[in-house]
C-alpha cells in the first residue's frame, strides 16, 4: 500500500463559480416514520430511480423524479429522538455506491452504503441487492467494515469516509479532511476483494487497500475545504464535492462558509475547482450524464436540521 500526497487547489489558475438549482424536497410517503430524508449523505440513481443514504438514520430512501421517498430499512433498532443522544448512536452512512452487475462476476447490481468510521459504532456498512427490474431483492446484508478502517485510522489524524465511487476495478473511497489537523484523501480499494468479502460474509481486509492519496484543497475565509463525495466519470477522473464547514472534529457540526464541485484525477490532481451558488452543503453527488464537455450531476443536500427534508438538486459543469 503507498501513500502520496498531492497540493492542488492552490495551483489553479482560475476557481470558477457554479450554480445549483433545487429540484425536490425528499418528503416520504404519508405515514412513513420519518416523514423526511433530512441529512442526505450519499446519491446514485439505478435506472429511473435515485437511491439516498441519511446518516442519521436506519434506512435507505429510494424515489422517482417527483414521487415520495420510499423507505428501505437497513439496519435493525431503533434511534433515540434527543439530537445529541441520537448523533452518539447513529450508524452515520455517509457513502452509497452502485456496485452494477458484472462487476467482478456480481449476478446482480448491488447498493453498497457506508459508515464513516469516525466512531467505533460506525465501522458498518450495507449491501443491498437489486433485481433486474432494480427493486430490493432478499435481506440486506451488513458489512463489518472493522479490519479494513483499522488500517485506515493509522493514516488520518480522525478516519471520517464520505464518499465513494467505482470505476472499472476500483472502489474509490473519499476521506473528509475535516477538523483539526485532519486531511483529506482518496483511497484506491481492490473491488475484487470488496465483492468477494460481501458475497462469502467476510471482513474485508486489509489487503484491500491498495494506496492512498493525500489531497490538499487549500481554504476559504480560513477554513479548509474538505470533500463530501464523489462519483466516477466515463475516462476515470472524479467528481467531487466539497464544503468549507467550521467543525472542528469529524463528528459536530459547523457553520457552512463554502461549498464547491470539482473534478480531479485519481491520482489526486484537481483539474477543476468551482464554488457553489447559493452555498448548501451537499454531501451526495451523482453523474446524470456526460456530453460535449458538460456533466449533468445530481445532488443532494443535508442541512442538520432534524424534521427539514433534505434537497435534491442539478447543476452542470464542464470538463
Amino acid at each position: 500500500m503507498s501513500v502520496a500526497a498531492f497540493s492542488t487547489v492552490q495551483s489553479l489558475a482560475l476557481i470558477s463559480t457554479t450554480k445549483i438549482t433545487a429540484v425536490r424536497t425528499l418528503e416520504c410517503s404519508p405515514g412513513s416514520d420519518p416523514a423526511c430524508i433530512a441529512a442526505a449523505s450519499g446519491l446514485v440513481k439505478v435506472g429511473d430511480t435515485y437511491w439516498v443514504v441519511a446518516d442519521d438514520e436506519l434506512f435507505m430512501g429510494s424515489f422517482k423524479e417527483t414521487a415520495p421517498v420510499e423507505l428501505l430499512r437497513v439496519l435493525p433498532g431503533e434511534l433515540p429522538i434527543d439530537h445529541h443522544e441520537r448523533k452518539d448512536a447513529k450508524p452515520d452512512l455517509e457513502a452509497l455506491v452502485h456496485l452494477p452487475a458484472g462487476a467482478t462476476g456480481l449476478p446482480n447490481d448491488i447498493l453498497l452504503g457506508l459508515g464513516s468510521g469516525s466512531k467505533p459504532n460506525r465501522n458498518r456498512g450495507v449491501a443491498v441487492t437489486l433485481d433486474k427490474h432494480g427493486e430490493p431483492q432478499g435481506s440486506v446484508r451488513v458489512v463489518d467494515l472493522t479490519q479494513l478502517y483499522a488500517v485506515l485510522k493509522l493514516k488520518f489524524a480522525k478516519l471520517n469516509i464520505e464518499g465513494a465511487a467505482v470505476h472499472e476495478n476500483v472502489l474509490w473511497l473519499a476521506q473528509r479532511g475535516n477538523g483539526i489537523k485532519n486531511t483529506n484523501a482518496i483511497v484506491n480499494i481492490d473491488l475484487e476483494k470488496v465483492v468477494s468479502a460481501i458475497k462469502n460474509n467476510q471482513l474485508i481486509g486489509a489487503s484491500a487497500i491498495k494506496s492512498v492519496t493525500k489531497v490538499d484543497l487549500g481554504s476559504t475565509q480560513s477554513v479548509s475545504w474538505s470533500f463530501t463525495d464523489i462519483a466516477s466519470l466515463k475516462n476515470g477522473n472524479l467528481v467531487f464535492t466539497a464544503a468549507a464547514e467550521t467543525s472542528y472534529g469529524t463528528v459536530d457540526d459547523g457553520d457552512v462558509v463554502g461549498a464547491a464541485v470539482g473534478i480531479m484525477t485519481p491520482e489526486g490532481k484537481v483539474l477543476k475547482f468551482s464554488k457553489l451558488d447559493p452555498v448548501v452543503k451537499l454531501e451526495g453527488v451523482h453523474v446524470i450524464s456526460e456530453t460535449n464537455g458538460q456533466i449533468e450531476l445530481a445532488l443532494v443536500s443535508d442541512g442538520d436540521m432534524a424534521g427539514v427534508p433534505a434537497k435534491l438538486y442539478r447543476a452542470r459543469v464542464s470538463t
